[in-house]
């Protein structure tokens, strides 16, 4: 069953430019590619690309460009079957070589690792999930947390529309 999203996704000036003339996006790889190599996208707020490029990347010049994506097949993190799963493909990988990066270091997380491994297994359109974003706690001496729903475009063919959006930081 094809389901809808709208995702922002926040990045340089120079290289929204770029995506919005071809529409050809970058795949995220590496540590902070939490839902697996892909696309990213905040599901529905623009304001937490806004965040992502004020606050955390503190790009100089920055854009956000809007994303109607469609996929048929959605690996979703809130699904207890998805978690069964990861937490499965996790005791595979214990003790193994997917604890260190490329240049030896220890992995932080094995996020990229299992979702990777399952998208290998079942190969999917997009993965959607609820993060905390830094700083955390999001205020001191407290245990509350800023979250994010993020989604994460493995098939590019998903994304149906884009367009840049204009946001000043209030709403």
């Amino acid at each position: 069953m094809k389901r809808e999203f709208v995702g922002y996704h926040g990045t340089t000036s120079s290289r929204a430019e770029i995506i919005l003339q071809t529409g050809y996006f970058n795949f995220t790889t590496g540590e902070h590619a939490w839902l697996g190599v892909g696309i990213y996208f905040y599901e529905e707020e623009v304001k937490d690309a806004y965040y992502f490029c004020v606050t955390l990347k503190r790009y100089p010049e920055w854009k956000i460009i809007k994303g109607n994506l469609e996929g048929d097949t959605i690996v979703d993190l809130e699904d207890p079957g998805v978690l069964e799963q990861l937490k499965a493909l996790e005791k595979k990988v214990k003790g193994r070589r997917y604890l260190t990066t490329k240049d030896g270091k220890p992995r932080k997380i094995l996020n990229l690792v299992l979702m990777n491994m399952m998208f290998e297994a079942t190969p999917y359109d997009i993965a959607r999930g609820k993060f905390s974003e830094p700083p955390w706690p999001y205020i001191e001496r407290t245990n509350i947390y800023r979250y994010v729903n993020i989604l994460c475009v493995r098939n590019r063919m998903c994304i149906k529309g884009l367009e840049e959006v204009a946001y000043c930081g209030y709403e």
